[in-house]
């Protein structure tokens, strides 16, 4: 086996074939990195002449005047592969050699292993990945498990190739399946795509719902980087309701007043008011629910739950094997993770973040770093 630089036609093959494939390794995300002016590299191991891994790797910040590297969401490889081991160990001394002459001080990895979580009736973890010999194959070649450093660890997903047939509505927990009946039904609430140019809707959204859950959100450049990099694989929704509903809620119309003037709306809004607002990534196995935001002053109007609802239909009628809800705080009475543990699926442990020292300062950095099996904010 040899470790060595791969082409944008190699790793863009690879990726679309690799069991492990994700956005984070994908040749729009190594484009996008590039076109931001960021040192990008593309690498792999062959065995023989045939590609049996393959990375982005990308420099992030500086490490007492070195480069801190990093691999997100990879490397890319078949890991039931018989001969995995051998091909970390080839990955790992080739990296280590080919970052050094970089000026790298560390390599930040996230692998795409995953199992579905232990957990308990509140469906809090009740082990970790620490002990599995997943995580002990990385640490005897050098690597410090982190656990939840900067990429999630704990995401919650449905199989929604699994659900063809499913009442969704019926298979949501009693509260979310109320809210969703009534943006559906009392409200007439309609979903429609932001183009990039409304993009302050979803921004304006994200950090209302930021401040009350104390989530961090992406700048108004990373949407548009995102879009022009992806471009239909990623998708940005908002949930509207009519101006005429809004000003019979605030007026205190009853429900059978409601629905009489929802039920003669256009099915094009034109007075639309945004209450609810996401951005969604596709990929081939997946449908990614990556960033959101929704207005607490209409949040009795169930917006969060009438996009969800909107989507995982979507994923469902369109045969995609999992919707994925992406990062969650595993963490008793968390309001987010309760509002997905209400769709019912499974909460998926990733192994978490690696360090991998490259050099003298890389070692003492990575010595200082200290494991957290979940991180306090998302």
């Amino acid at each position: 086996m040899k470790f060595c630089e791969v082409s944008e036609g190699e790793f863009k093959n690879f990726a679309e074939k690799c069991p492990a494939a994700n956005f984070l390794q994908s040749i729009e995300m190594y484009r996008r990195y590039v076109k931001r002016g960021d040192e990008t590299y593309l690498v792999g191991v062959k065995d023989d002449k045939e590609l049996v891994a393959a990375a982005l790797l990308t420099s992030k910040y500086k490490v007492l005047g070195q480069k801190m590297f990093i691999c997100p969401r990879g490397f890319l490889a078949d890991f039931s592969n018989p001969k995995f081991s051998e091909i970390l160990e080839e990955f790992t001394s080739g990296v280590k050699k080919f970052l050094k002459r970089k000026g790298a001080a560390v390599l930040e990895i996230s692998p795409n292993i995953s199992r579905v979580a232990e957990v308990d009736k509140d469906g809090v973890p009740t082990e970790n990945y620490l002990k599995s010999p997943e995580n002990k194959m990385f640490t005897d070649l050098g690597y410090k498990a982190l656990g939840e450093y900067e990429f999630v660890k704990w995401e919650y997903a449905l199989k929604t190739g699994e659900m063809k047939g499913v009442d969704l509505l019926k298979h949501m927990r009693s509260g979310h399946r109320y809210a969703t009946r009534l943006a559906l039904e009392r409200y007439q609430m309609r979903m429609r795509e932001l183009s990039i140019d409304e993009i302050g809707v979803l921004k304006g959204l994200s950090d209302e719902a930021a401040e009350r859950h104390g989530f961090v959100t992406p700048s108004i450049e990373y949407y548009r980087e995102m879009k022009a990099a992806f471009s239909e694989k990623v998708k940005f929704f908002v949930a509207e309701v009519d101006k005429k509903v809004i000003q019979a809620v605030e007026t205190g119309k009853t429900p059978d007043e409601l629905r009489e003037i929802s039920g003669k709306l256009p099915k094009k809004l034109k007075d639309g008011v945004p209450v609810a607002a996401a951005m969604f990534v596709y990929c081939p196995n997946e449908t990614i629910y990556l960033f959101s935001g929704s207005s607490s002053k209409y949040s009795k109007l169930g917006g969060p739950h009438f996009l969800q609802y909107k989507m995982i239909e979507e994923a469902i009628k369109t045969g995609v094997e999992k919707y994925n809800f992406y990062g969650t705080n595993p963490k008793r009475g968390d309001g987010v993770y309760e509002f997905k543990r209400g769709y019912h699926g499974e909460l998926r442990e990733y192994l978490g973040t690696f360090m991998l020292p490259i050099s003298l300062i890389g070692k003492a950095y990575v010595a200082k770093q200290k494991y957290q099996d979940v991180r306090d904010i998302h």
